[in-house]
């Protein structure tokens, strides 16, 4: 291989250590860890895949650190990397058409070659919005997310609707979540941190893209029987910090793009609203009404994660001007 063929295309480096993503053997004791680190290295080629694909295409070049030198299997490498959403390919394009991949000689460097993005006009490497189906998570299609922002939509400016216990059963706009341990449910500081990671902020940003929003509950068990009311000790006089608690929460986590046909302005603190129902002495299970919203609501405080490359060959996070630019449909 001739080793000037790439020093003229834009480029980016990313290292990766073979053993510690692949290699169960070596780590038998550690899967979570593991599991961390792939996590971690598919979020990164993502990104600059991402970034390339937004500043006219590029290679990456991946060093896979720990790799025996005879081995140029990538059997492995493909199972972890090879699909659409890494690579931010968009409708109607074809992965194998779109990035190609060659050892760089007798290194352990993989070369992967990107192209340009064209189809979508920009390259998404998280739309960070969800859609819910049936209580479930999906994450939003780029289409569906352009349908919200640009399509002419009735959503109205509703509040948020309280569904209360009485009727409370699996449908598409109800969430019912497991009876959450008294020691994680805290009237301080880490309350942000608990609803953090209940993922209340990914139903918050499907739920607001019904037609009437939905519910998410902490303190309901979801029984073979049906709904069980187990409720979570708060008494009154906490309800308002864990209020305070919720709108800091939203306002750290989430962000609105309205559509661009709406004349109404949307309040990130108006987006939720919480209610106490008592269910037992000091126990209470904890409704989060969400309102719907005529346009997308997202997951991230930034919108979605999209990037390019600057000046000097860094990456730069797109803003959410930038990237509404890129995909609003031509008149």
């Amino acid at each position: 291989m001739n080793e000037h063929k790439y020093s003229f295309q834009k480029h980016v480096v990313i290292h990766m250590d073979v053993v510690r993503m692949f290699e169960r053997k070596t780590m038998p004791r550690h899967p979570k860890v593991q599991r961390e680190y792939g996590r971690e290295k598919r979020i990164e080629m993502s990104m600059k895949a991402s970034a390339l694909r937004n500043s006219g295409g590029g290679v990456i070049f991946c060093h896979l650190s720990g790799k025996n030198k005879i081995n140029k299997c990538l059997g492995q490498f493909d199972d972890m990397f090879s699909n659409s959403q890494i690579f931010c390919l968009g409708e109607g394009e074809i992965y194998s058409h779109e990035i190609q991949r060659e050892w760089f000689e007798n290194t352990d460097f993989l070369v992967i070659t990107v192209s340009q993005c064209i189809s979508t006009r920009v390259s998404t490497a998280n739309v960070n919005s969800y859609t819910s189906n049936h209580g479930s998570l999906v994450v939003a299609s780029l289409a569906e997310i352009k349908t919200l922002l640009f399509g002419k939509r009735d959503v109205g400016h509703r509040r948020p609707v309280v569904r209360g216990l009485e009727n409370l059963q699996k449908g598409v706009d109800i969430r019912l979540t497991h009876l959450i341990p008294q020691e994680h449910l805290t009237i301080n500081a880490n309350i942000s941190e608990s609803l953090y990671s209940y993922g209340l902020h990914m139903f918050i940003s499907a739920f607001s893209k019904n037609r009437f929003g939905g519910s998410f509950y902490i303190g309901v068990r979801d029984d073979e029987i049906g709904p069980i009311m187990e409720g979570v000790d708060i008494t009154s006089k906490d309800h308002t910090a864990f209020t305070e608690a919720l709108r800091h929460f939203v306002r750290q986590n989430l962000m609105i793009i309205p559509n661009i046909h709406t004349h109404k302005s949307y309040d990130l603190t108006d987006l939720v609203e919480v209610t106490f129902h008592p269910v037992k002495e000091d126990k209470s299970v904890i409704e989060f009404s969400v309102r719907p919203v005529n346009g997308s609501v997202f997951r991230d405080r930034g919108g979605p994660s999209a990037y390019k490359l600057d000046e000097k060959g860094g990456l730069r996070r797109m803003t959410c001007q930038e990237w509404m630019q890129k995909i609003q449909p031509a008149e």
